[in-house]
Order: C-alpha cells, then sequence, then structure tokens
C-alpha cells in the first residue's frame, strides 16, 4: 500500500509541473545533495498540487488512530535534555548559573514525534527548536511573556503549542489556554482549557503532544467532570506523587494546516521507516 502512494504521488507531482509549463530539468544527481533539499523541493511541488489531489491522497493515506496516538504518548517516557539546551546559544556563558535536574523540571520542553527535533521554552520565553541529530539550533523566537506550562513540536518542526496561565480580571479566577501557531504561516489557533480538566504534571510523561500528522494535538490531566478522582485532585494531577491514576485525554483537531500536515507525514514515512507507525504496520 506505502509503495503504491508513493507512485501515485510520483505521477501528481510530475502532471502537475508539466501542466504549468515549468518541466523538471534532468540533470546528473549530485550525490552530496542532501535528503533535506530533495525533501523542500517535493513539498514544494505537492503545495501545488489542486485542492482534490490533495484531497483524495488524505483519504487515501494511513495514519495514527486515536487509540494509537494515546498509546503511543501513554508509552513515552521524557529522557533528560543535554545540559547544553537550556542555554540560549546551547553555551554556558561564564558567570552564568548552571540548571540543576530540579529546575530542568520545570522547563517547559517537546520532543517532536519522530524525535528529530526538540523545543525548548526557557522562563524568559524564550523559544528554541534544536535538531537532536545535530544539536544544532534550526530556529528562535522570543515569545510574549506568560505562564507557560508546556510546549509541544509537530513532526515537520513548522507548528508548535504552547499551554499558558494567564489571571481573570477579577484577579480570582485562572485560565488555562492552548495556542497553536504555524510558525511559516503565521496562522493561529486558539482554544480554552475547560477548568474541570485539571492538566498533569510534566515531569515524566510528554502533557502536550502532536499526532505523527500534525492534525490532532492531545492533552493529558485528569477530567474533574467525570468524577473519577478524589477530593484531592492536586496530588491527583501529579504524577510525581501518584502514579496510580489512569489520566484522561483531551484531544483537539488541528485545523490551522491539515493538508499540508498529512502529505508530509507520507514522506515522513517513507524517509524514516522506523516511525512508530510503519513498525506496527510491518506487524500487521
Amino acid at each position: 500500500m506505502p509503495k503504491k502512494i508513493i507512485f501515485l504521488l510520483s505521477l501528481v507531482v510530475s502532471h502537475q509541473t508539466h501542466a504549468m509549463h515549468t518541466p523538471m530539468e534532468i540533470e546528473n544527481v549530485d550525490t552530496t545533495i542532501t535528503e533535506k533539499t530533495n525533501f523542500t523541493e517535493l513539498l514544494r511541488n505537492i503545495i501545488m498540487l489542486p485542492d482534490d489531489i490533495k484531497r483524495y491522497i488524505f483519504q487515501i493515506m494511513p495514519r495514527e488512530s486515536h487509540n494509537e496516538f494515546i498509546t503511543r504518548i501513554e508509552a513515552s517516557t521524557k529522557n533528560e535534555l543535554p545540559d547544553c539546551y537550556y542555554y540560549k546559544n546551547l553555551q554556558r556563558q561564564l558567570h552564568q548559573r548552571g540548571f540543576s535536574t530540579f529546575d530542568k523540571q520545570y522547563i517547559p520542553t517537546g520532543l517532536c514525534p519522530y524525535g528529530k527535533n526538540v523545543a525548548v521554552l526557557t522562563k524568559d520565553s524564550f523559544l528554541k527548536i534544536i535538531n537532536t541529530h545535530e544539536h544544532s539550533i534550526i530556529y528562535t523566537e522570543q515569545l510574549v511573556s506568560k505562564c507557560y506550562l508546556h510546549v509541544a513540536l509537530s513532526a515537520d518542526a513548522q507548528t508548535i503549542a504552547t499551554v499558558h496561565q494567564h489571571t481573570q480580571a477579577d484577579l480570582r479566577s485562572i485560565t488555562e489556554e492552548l495556542i497553536i501557531r504555524n510558525i511559516t504561516t503565521q496562522k493561529t489557533q486558539s482554544i480554552i482549557i475547560p477548568s474541570t480538566f485539571c492538566i498533569a504534571s510534566q515531569h515524566k510523561k510528554p502533557v502536550l503532544a502532536f499526532n505523527t500528522e500534525g492534525t490532532y494535538i492531545i492533552l493529558r490531566g485528569i477530567d474533574d467532570s467525570l468524577e473519577k478522582v478524589s477530593s484531592n485532585s492536586e496530588d491527583a494531577c501529579d504524577e510525581d506523587e501518584d502514579n496510580s491514576y489512569m489520566p484522561d485525554h483531551l484531544i483537539f483537531p488541528v485545523t490551522i494546516n491539515q493538508h499540508m500536515h498529512l502529505l508530509f507525514s507520507l514522506i515522513m514515512r517513507k524517509i524514516m521507516p522506523n516511525s512508530a507507525n510503519e513498525e506496527s504496520k510491518e506487524k500487521k
């Protein structure tokens, strides 16, 4: 099935290129051309495809189901990142205080589904996206200063999500908000987290994460409205205090870039065959 999809994708890309009267020049392929360059060119051609072809690909391509998504997140653990990832330029400056294990627990980090990139959001609201294979920064941005709790990164490192707290005007209540933003198109999606949902701590497992296609995002915690939790819900939300509870999940659709992420996922499955989804398909 995947081979058929790749073949179909190649045909439609080729057809679109000729239809636009901009035929691809055939040259001797330089072996030094990087995979990233090839992928960028393919993605550029895919984006130019007519919407009806994109919708057809959307329908036939394999996807991560909600159950697979939840299972993957529950099986994941947050590994400690290298110390240098917590410094602004990946280097500790002279006289700069180091980060203890305790400090790192409260710095939001989010590994993308394939593990190639990670987002780190320091206390001064400075965002870094780091390539974990090359240990290099690929994107930085000074975000608006807020009380950020969690950060997540899509597989293509083009979409970030953050959860932050802000106090209402009456100073009596706190609202938690999920912001999803495509850093290329600057399209933004905002979701207010229900007040009955107690977000889990971030110390051991991912709390906020994208699915492999980047079309849904999950938030782990406890839903008090389901009346499954003891009166001490604060402890129940802290997985370091009580690891016996069964977490709830809020799963939201990412509406700002559906087609592009699904097409990207298809390519990622081709160039990264050891992904969790590919392994599950091979087992079947």
